[in-house]
């Protein structure tokens, strides 16, 4: 004779009551998610702090190529004018100055004009296409509005030509001049040549400097971004009227400690003072030959690294309508709420609970367990395992 096969077209809750204060114990609550019928929404939350790992990943490698870029401009080697350059500048020998390269970036280059009549050939290219279309039936108001638009691209492209010549014949001009200053300077006496280097002596000065400056803007840009990403974050998931189940990410250390945890002899609680006395060789990196940005890159990573180990240890708890959470309350309370949210969730059809006396108070069973096991008894099947006579 055949076996009788059932099948169950409902989730089956089991609940281990003695094994609710582990969870609880462990800070991992994932079990009470699922029962819940919240394990999508406790899986999207977990992901929020993967995004936030991946965001801190980000900022520290942009930090780190921050410190490479400066490093590459040597930032302790001293930028000098010195006193007879100063007395070349100053001398009243004739000498003609021109800035060649401000000149030109004062006008578009000839790509960008090629870039805009390949957008207007590419629309009237779309327009005669549309034309053709076989499915499209224009009317003759519509053909009147196509040929205008298509006379205003083609006017569009003859002042974008007429443009474009014009700015060559500029840059040919410039070109052309800086060619004829360039000559005449030549033709100066020992002291008007001597203003003349000394004039691009300054300009190679002024240069190195708005470089300077830029590079450690952009350090101090990075530094703050770095910074203002907050690792001690929360995510909710309401379970019930009374609770929600809490994950949380509480680092031991912030950022800028890490990183200053791993530089010898900085001499202030300031990430950018610090990182600008290291490139300048005034402090160094602990268990490092030299400051160089690959060996800065290896130690902010392993100090970060160490940091980012609080992103394995997330915290699972319960807060409680009345403000307190399952940190600061009993096993047995705990072990309550736990069991009123599991009960209460629809999706589940078939209940087996073992042992539902461990770690409950006998009022909760009397006046909350029992009036519940009542209330869903039409709505689920559910089998208790109880050595409780009352």
């Amino acid at each position: 004779m055949p076996k009788a096969v059932t099948h169950l077209n409902t989730d089956i809750l089991q609940i281990n009551q003695g094994a609710i204060a582990n969870y609880f114990e462990r800070n991992e609550l994932s079990s009470l998610a699922r029962k819940a019928g919240k394990i999508e929404e406790y899986q999207i939350a977990k992901a929020k702090f993967n995004e936030i790992h991946t965001e801190l990943d980000k900022r520290i490698s942009d930090l780190h190529q921050v410190y490479e870029d400066i490093h590459e401009i040597k930032p302790d080697q001293a930028i000098i004018l010195h006193n007879n350059t100063i007395d070349k500048l100053l001398n009243s020998e004739y000498h003609l100055k021109m800035n060649k390269d401000k000149l030109i970036e004062l006008t578009f280059s000839s790509e960008k004009f090629d870039e805009t009549i390949k957008v207007v050939e590419d629309i009237e290219v779309l327009i005669s296409k549309l034309n053709k279309a076989p499915t499209i039936d224009i009317e003759e108001t519509e053909v009147a509005i196509i040929e205008g638009f298509v006379s205003l691209l083609s006017t569009m492209k003859g002042k974008q030509k007429k443009k474009k010549l014009l700015h060559e014949y500029m840059t040919k001009f410039i070109g052309n001049a800086h060619n004829i200053v360039s000559s005449a300077n030549d033709k100066l006496n020992a002291a008007g040549k001597e203003k003349a280097l000394a004039e691009k002596g300054k300009r190679e000065i002024i240069n190195k400097v708005k470089v300077h400056f830029k590079a450690f803007a952009e350090l101090n840009w990075s530094v703050k971004s770095t910074l203002s990403l907050k690792l001690d974050h929360t995510e909710l998931i309401d379970l019930d009227e009374d609770s929600k189940l809490c994950i949380e990410l509480q680092p031991e250390k912030e950022i800028k400690e890490s990183i200053l945890d791993g530089i010898k002899g900085y001499s202030k609680d300031d990430l950018y003072y610090s990182l600008v006395e290291l490139l300048y060789n005034e402090t160094s990196l602990k268990n490092y030959g030299d400051n160089s940005a690959d060996n800065f890159g290896k130690k902010i990573k392993s100090q970060i690294k160490a940091l980012a180990s609080c992103f394995d240890k997330l915290t699972d708890y319960l807060e409680y309508r009345d403000g307190t959470t399952s940190k600061s309350n009993s096993p047995g309370y705990n072990s309550e709420k736990y069991l009123k949210v599991v009960l209460n969730n629809p999706k589940c059809g078939l209940v087996i609970i073992d042992q539902p006396e461990d770690n409950l108070g006998n009022k909760f069973i009397s006046d909350q367990l029992v009036e519940l096991i009542r209330k869903i008894k039409f709505k689920k099947q559910i089998f208790l395992i109880t050595g409780f006579v009352n």
